[in-house]
């Protein structure tokens, strides 16, 4: 593994667009290993469901894996990606099973494939849109316990997925416990994102003065679901960095960890106290 420099974190995500076909969606982040391998990033992170997507979401019951069954083929891609690479791979979400029940699972596995943290997203996407659009994750997932900090050599990472967005307690929470980054693999949909994924991942960043790398899921998946790309890293100050807009492919960027704790100094929301109001997770 490269040394890791505490405030200095390279990344590199991409952005494409799965459908129900693994094998297909595996192959497609496999070609474009070299290119993020020629960037050298520290850290490469995935989207949502990057291994398996579509709107029949009942269909990802045949491509569950036991939790840590590092010979299952997902969890032994996402390892094999991460040796390859000599970095940290986060798998954005994988259908795995913990005891009886599955839960939509983020993955990070080490620069020598061992998965060292994962999250299981707390807030499942079950809702009717304005306009009549059904989604019920609930139907396959369940809901996640609590949320997770990746101890990492650049410290405290903030965990969420997708709906999590939604939720501002969660990523309050995350940075009073010192995370300076959050990372959101997404497959926020079409219809939702052009009203809400810019508004919300600026907010987020800037209610937390953290930075949030946001990947979503681009294009049109089958005949029903189409999701709005749009993949952002967003400062602390609520700067957009970089929108990959609707392209699919290989990103990177470098992190100066230092700009929140220089503006968590000059400009200190999260130490002013809200007389009692705070929300609890």
């Amino acid at each position: 593994m490269k040394s890791a420099r505490l405030n200095q974190l390279k990344v590199s995500w991409i952005s494409l667009t799965a459908c129900a076909d693994v094998q297909q969606n595996l192959a497609q982040v496999s070609k474009l290993l070299s290119e993020v391998e020629a960037n050298q990033p520290d850290v490469l992170v995935l989207p949502e469901a990057f291994a398996w997507l579509s709107s029949n979401l009942m269909a990802q019951q045949a491509h569950t894996e036991v939790l840590g069954d590092s010979q299952a083929p997902l969890q032994s891609a996402c390892a094999q990606w991460a040796r390859q690479l000599n970095a940290y791979v986060v798998a954005g979400s994988l259908p795995l099973t913990t005891g009886d029940h599955v839960y939509a699972t983020l993955c990070i596995f080490d620069p020598h494939g061992v998965l060292v943290t994962y999250y299981r997203k707390m807030h499942l996407f079950s809702v009717v849109t304005p306009t009549g659009a059904s989604y019920r994750e609930d139907r396959l997932f369940r809901e996640g316990p609590v949320p997770v900090i990746w101890h990492s050599p650049w410290g405290a990472i903030g965990l969420a997925i997708c709906y999590d967005l939604r939720f501002p307690a969660m990523f309050r929470y995350y940075a009073q416990a010192g995370a300076r980054l959050v990372l959101l693999p997404s497959a926020f949909t079409a219809e939702t994102g052009e009203a809400h994924w810019h508004v919300l991942v600026r907010a987020r960043a800037i209610e937390t003065q953290s930075f949030m790398l946001a990947v979503n899921q681009v294009g049109q998946h089958d005949e029903r679901l189409q999701t709005y790309g749009h993949s952002l890293l967003v400062d602390p100050w609520g700067q957009v960095l970089q929108d990959t807009q609707l392209n699919t492919g290989v990103f990177s960027a470098e992190i100066d960890l230092n700009r929140v704790d220089q503006l968590r100094h000059q400009f200190p929301v999260l130490q002013t106290r809200s007389n009692g109001m705070d929300e609890v997770l």
